[in-house]
C-alpha cells in the first residue's frame, strides 16, 4: 500500500504543478501589438493630452509605433482646413490626432472599396498619414466613404510604447469600424476601459 502511495505521489504530482492557474492572468503582452488595436488610457495617465485617451494604432514595427488619438475632436471646423472636403455630420470637425507634428493632418475612412494611396488598417478601414488640399480629391472619394481628419499622431520609438504597457499606462483591445466612425465620442473612453476590465473614477 505504501509503495502504491507513493507511485501516485511521483506520477499524478508534476501533473498537478503543471495545471496550476493562477488567480490572475497576465495582461496583454506587448509583444502582441498591430496595427488595428485600440489603446485605452488607465487612471495612471491623468494629466496630458493622453488622459482619457482611445488610440487607434496605425503602425507597428521594428522602429517603433503610431497611433490617432481618436475622441479628441477640436473646436476648428474641417472647413475651415480643407475648403475643398464638403462634410458631412461625422467629418465636421477636425480632430487632434496627438502631439506629435500637429501641422501633419492624416485621414482615417471606411469604404467598401480599396482606396488608391491608403493603407488597409483592418477590413473596410483605411489612413493615409500626410495628406493636404491637392492631393485629398484623389485619396477620397466623399460618395461612398465615411471620413475623419485629424491633425498631428500618437508616437512612440521601440519599446517605449510596450514599457507603458507593461507598466499599466494601457489597456489594449481590438478595434472595429463602428467604434471608429459611430461610438458616442463623449462616452467612448469610460465604455471601452470597462470592456477592457479597468476602472475609471
Amino acid at each position: 500500500m505504501k509503495n502504491l502511495l507513493m507511485f501516485f505521489l511521483l506520477y499524478f504530482l508534476p501533473l498537478s504543478v503543471n495545471a496550476y492557474i493562477p488567480d490572475e492572468v497576465p495582461a496583454f503582452s506587448a509583444q502582441k501589438l498591430a496595427p488595428g488595436q485600440l489603446l485605452i488610457a488607465s487612471d495612471t495617465i491623468s494629466t496630458g493630452i493622453f488622459k482619457q485617451s482611445v488610440i487607434l494604432l496605425t503602425k507597428h514595427d521594428q522602429s517603433g509605433t503610431v497611433g490617432l488619438i481618436i475622441n479628441r475632436p477640436s473646436t476648428l471646423p474641417l472647413k475651415e482646413v480643407i475648403p475643398e472636403w464638403v462634410a458631412d455630420n461625422k467629418a465636421a470637425s477636425l480632430f487632434v490626432g496627438g502631439p506629435v507634428h500637429q501641422g501633419v493632418m492624416s485621414v482615417l475612412l471606411q469604404s467598401q472599396d480599396e482606396p488608391k494611396g491608403l493603407t488597409r488598417i483592418m477590413p473596410m478601414v483605411f489612413h493615409k498619414l500626410g495628406i493636404n488640399n491637392e492631393n485629398i480629391g484623389k485619396l477620397i472619394s466623399p460618395a461612398n466613404t465615411v471620413v475623419r481628419f485629424y491633425s498631428g499622431y500618437a508616437g512612440w520609438t521601440k519599446g517605449q510604447l510596450a514599457s507603458e504597457i507593461n507598466t499599466g499606462g494601457w489597456y489594449v483591445i481590438d478595434a472595429n469600424p463602428r467604434t471608429l466612425f459611430v461610438m458616442d465620442l463623449d462616452s467612448m473612453w469610460q465604455d471601452l476601459i470597462q470592456k477592457a476590465g479597468g476602472k475609471y473614477k
